[in-house]
Order: structure tokens, then sequence, then C-alpha cells
């Protein structure tokens, strides 16, 4: 989130996830809600995730099981 001027911004650990066009969900600093969210719906053979870069993503990514 931006801050003041001259503050610059501030990292607030919110995540949102979208599956097939109907699945929506969001999280703030709640990794394991998503994680249990995303691993409840069902999932395409391949899931592709888009991200800021972050490796924390990967970490997610790994707890995800569409099998």
């Amino acid at each position: 989130m931006r801050g003041k001027l001259g503050e610059g911004s501030h990292w607030q650990d919110y995540k949102a996830v979208r599956l097939h066009e109907s699945y929506y969900g969001a999280f703030y600093q709640e990794n394991e809600a998503l994680i249990n969210y995303i691993n409840h719906q069902p999932l395409a053979d391949i899931l592709t995730c888009l991200g800021d870069g972050h490796e924390g993503i990967w970490n997610i990514m790994s707890q995800l099981n569409p099998g």
C-alpha cells in the first residue's frame, strides 16, 4: 500500500486467486487459508500462477495439490 508522499509503500501480504473464471477468493495475511481454499476447488491438470516475482509465491505453489 502506498504511504504518504515520501514514506514509500508497505507490503500488506494480501493475496487473491481466480480459478476457472468462476472461483474467487482473497486473503489477508492468511496463506494457509488460501492454500486450503485452492486445494478444495476442482482444478485443471495444468495450473498457471502469476505473481509479482517474490519467491514466497513458490512456497505457496509447492503446497497446492491439483491431483
